[in-house]
């Protein structure tokens, strides 16, 4: 899924109101997308890394599982 405009617009509205991540800057490409920079404490990061990763695995264990 691209990011786009309206996507960092509505995660940016969710969680700043909740203080928990920032968006530092975003930078527009040429191509339509966007380098957006956040900004979180150590334990933000850490729940968003392990969750991504753990859905990594879950899709890696049902293409091999088919």
């Amino acid at each position: 899924m691209p990011i786009t405009k309206d996507f960092v617009s509505i995660v940016r509205r969710r969680l700043m109101t909740k203080g928990i991540i920032t968006v530092d800057n975003i930078q527009d490409n040429e191509d339509g997308s966007a380098k957006v920079t956040l900004d979180m404490d150590a334990e933000t990061y850490h729940k968003i890394f392990e969750y991504g990763f753990i859905q990594l695995v879950k899709k890696g264990i049902k293409v091999d599982g088919k």
